[in-house]
């Protein structure tokens, strides 16, 4: 039951998220949409992975965990694309995390327990619905 209503949760907060940037889009609307960008809205981080992953056309998403020069930071390695760059590694767990609640990207492990990351069909609408 309680997986039930999580997946509820993530799939009415998509829907509530495509429905601010549609009405953003509206002239008259657009303005009312401000309050809920705010709590509701992926970060521009998140939406430049996504669309970078989504372009790509890669399948997977592979998220190493880098410890070069003794800082810790994350890698996003696509399958047979240039790996995502990206500006603010501080939030880069939390917008990875957002896209997986939204049901943007499926989180999975390799054999060896790394994480993969899947792109959905719904990630490719969202592109598509705010490209457009």
């Amino acid at each position: 039951m309680s997986a039930n209503h999580k997946e509820n949760m993530a799939k009415l907060s998509q829907l509530t998220d495509e429905i601010i940037i549609l009405a953003s889009k509206i002239d008259g609307l657009s303005q009312l949409t401000t309050s809920f960008k705010s709590s509701n809205q992926l970060s521009n981080q998140a939406i430049n992975i996504l669309r970078h992953f989504v372009e790509s056309k890669s399948t997977n998403m592979h998220c190493m965990n880098n410890y070069s020069l003794g800082d810790h930071q994350i890698d996003l390695i696509l399958e047979g694309a240039k790996n995502i760059e990206y500006d603010e590694p501080i939030y880069i767990e939390d917008d990875i995390k957002s896209l997986v609640d939204r049901g943007l990207i499926t989180k999975t492990f390799s054999t060896k327990g790394n994480i993969i990351y899947k792109i959905t069909r719904r990630a490719s609408d969202f592109i598509d619905s705010i490209d457009s």
